[in-house]
């Protein structure tokens, strides 16, 4: 099933500011299972109800929903979250860590991956539906790879909460890199080739 819930999700967040936010670390009673799903709307990765928070920044911001007759969510909390994937080859399971998220994990039955704040750290995205190549997220020098699923439009895994055990014995992926992320200021690289030469190549 589908994010339910996006359609309400950032397109927008707005400046990072300091401010008293709770510092304690989430846990989930029971285990939680929901999709990370590869979303170029939003400008920061989201963390949804599949994620638990590992830690505070000390940060907010406010989210801005696509459609102006949603009223903007004030002072969500920016993170570092995490969410737990089972290889459906070796069984074995990760822990993939996301910093800098935005923490919306009680208002969002799903994970929202921003596929460029994944690229500015390095990590590899295939995200091309019509490539004769595989889905995919590859991280740390090809020594982690994930395989993603499509339904429709929509690109994910699976994940779920990661259990207490999880967190201290499973391997953990550094997804998004832990210094600031501001999307208002971020600067990306640009193409070393033109349009003109791929057309005339």
């Amino acid at each position: 099933m589908f994010c339910k819930k996006r359609s309400k999700c950032c397109s927008t967040s707005s400046h990072r500011r300091t401010a008293a936010t709770s510092t304690k670390v989430s846990h989930r009673t029971a285990t939680i299972y929901g999709r990370c799903e590869l979303d170029s709307h939003a400008d920061t990765i989201v963390a949804g109800i599949n994620c638990v928070v590992i830690n505070y920044t000390g940060k907010v911001c406010d989210v801005s929903p696509y459609r102006d007759d949603y009223t903007p969510v004030s002072n969500v909390p920016i993170v570092t979250a995490a969410t737990a994937w089972q290889s459906p080859h070796t069984g074995e399971t990760y822990i993939l860590v996301f910093h800098e998220a935005l923490w919306m994990g009680d208002s969002m039955n799903c994970t929202l991956i921003y596929t460029n704040q994944l690229r500015h750290f390095g990590t590899k995205v295939q995200d091309n539906p019509v490539s004769d190549l595989p889905l995919f997220i590859i991280i740390e020098d090809n020594e982690f790879s994930m395989r993603l699923e499509i339904s429709g439009t929509i690109i994910y895994a699976e994940t779920h909460t990661p259990t207490d055990n999880e967190l201290q014995t499973c391997k953990h992926i550094q997804s998004s890199s832990s210094y600031q992320w501001n999307p208002h200021n971020v600067l990306l690289p640009k193409s070393v080739r033109c349009l003109e030469d791929i057309v005339h190549d």
